[in-house]
């Protein structure tokens, strides 16, 4: 069965672009049809067991100063 990126992102819980950024990369096998890209679900299956790390901030928090106490 071929899913739409819209129903591959629904699956996985992501955001369509994504799941294009995936295809992008090679991580993710589509084929293009008719300018829509085709993902085969065993495909989406794949992706759904890999995790991927969230986004943290690169700035340590402010330290507090024993002045406040």
């Amino acid at each position: 069965m071929l899913l739409t990126t819209r129903e591959v992102a629904k699956r996985l819980g992501v955001s369509g672009g994504r799941v294009r950024r995936l295809i992008y990369e090679g991580r993710v096998r589509a084929i293009k049809i008719g300018g829509r890209n085709l993902i085969r679900e065993e495909d989406a299956h794949f992706e759904r067991k890999r995790n991927y790390p969230r986004l943290v901030s690169h700035h340590p928090p402010p330290i507090k100063s024993e002045e406040g106490r």
